[in-house]
């Protein structure tokens, strides 16, 4: 008989250091009380920072603030930083479907673990857009296009018009697989590391994602110079959430094209950094020395799957 390749292992998720997840399909985690919890805590904490985010950069850009995009990325490191403090102790606090889809890869999250937070991120991302389109008045959602992620200008933030130009979709995509690479690279090897967690702690660890992420959308914001660009989004549930909701409203010009950009951009991101992680991994010999991670499970599959067919042949013969 085939040997069970599910095992279980130790690791740190960001904000807890509790036992992994059974990697593998393993379907048993829907009846899991604590697997609902955590998805439910992902729900709520993303529903509350696109909620919190997008509200932000509203009163910023309405605020008449000298420099909005500055305001923006400084509230942003501690909207982060509490919001993953939250969720911490119950979820890992990963509110970012590249950081699940990186866990996923790296081990530290089973598949059917992944795909729950995945949904719930993105439906919660949704609400929250919803409920600050239903509290601030129709007229400034659509000036500022409930600041959602955008490659086409829509609102004027100075007045020099020359800034009001089109990003690419290369140099869009370009941006977000750059940006989402570094932070997750800071994320991986400086917070989930196990023994780099051990000297972070759950109170600088996510404190440091808020810090990354504010410098990256300080710079992403502001090095193309086009007003039009919203910044790198690295975070494909803050994206779709505006979008969503936008494109439900009455006399929207919202679409979706262009927005496959803020997801391909941060998952591709992901998957490099899962292999670095792999190839390279800073402490985590737990993941490695057992070898438990996707792709030499991948691996064995196709291995296991010869050496069936072997047996059979020999049988026959």
């Amino acid at each position: 008989m085939c040997s069970n390749i599910f095992m279980k292992m130790e690791a740190a998720e960001i904000g807890s250091q509790s036992k992994f997840q059974t990697f593998g399909i393993d379907f048993k985690n829907l009846r899991n009380p604590e697997v609902w919890r955590a998805v439910t805590v992902e729900f709520i904490a993303t529903a509350v920072l696109v909620f919190l985010s997008i509200s932000t950069v509203l009163a910023c850009l309405q605020g008449g603030f000298a420099s909005p995009k500055s305001v923006i990325a400084l509230v942003h490191i501690f909207i982060l930083w509490l919001c993953i403090m939250a969720a911490g102790p119950a979820s890992g606090g990963h509110l970012n479907p590249c950081i699940t889809f990186t866990c996923m890869l790296t081990g530290f999250t089973s598949p059917v673990r992944s795909i729950l937070y995945i949904l719930a991120q993105s439906v919660g991302s949704i609400v929250g857009s919803w409920l600050v389109a239903a509290i601030v008045p129709r007229k400034l959602s659509q000036t500022f296009s409930l600041a959602a992620c955008l490659l086409q200008p829509h609102s004027p933030i100075t007045q020099d018009e020359s800034l009001q130009a089109e990003m690419g979709i290369a140099e869009a995509f370009l941006s977000e697989f750059c940006f989402s690479f570094a932070l997750l690279f800071i994320a991986f090897m400086v917070v989930l590391d196990p023994k780099n967690f051990q000297v972070s702690g759950p109170i600088l660890s996510p404190m440091l994602v808020g810090l990354t992420i504010g410098l990256m959308l300080f710079i992403s914001m502001g090095f193309t110079g086009k007003d039009g660009y919203t910044g790198a989004g690295m975070n494909p549930a803050r994206c779709i959430g505006p979008t969503v909701v936008l494109m439900g409203l009455r006399d929207s010009s919202m679409s979706w094209s262009g927005q496959w950009v803020f997801w391909a951009g941060p998952l591709g991101a992901g998957l490099v950094v899962a292999m670095i992680y792999h190839i390279i991994p800073p402490h985590h010999t737990e993941v490695y020395n057992m070898q438990l991670d996707i792709f030499t499970q991948l691996r064995s599959s196709f291995r296991r799957r010869e050496h069936v067919v072997c047996n059979v042949d020999e049988n026959n013969v």
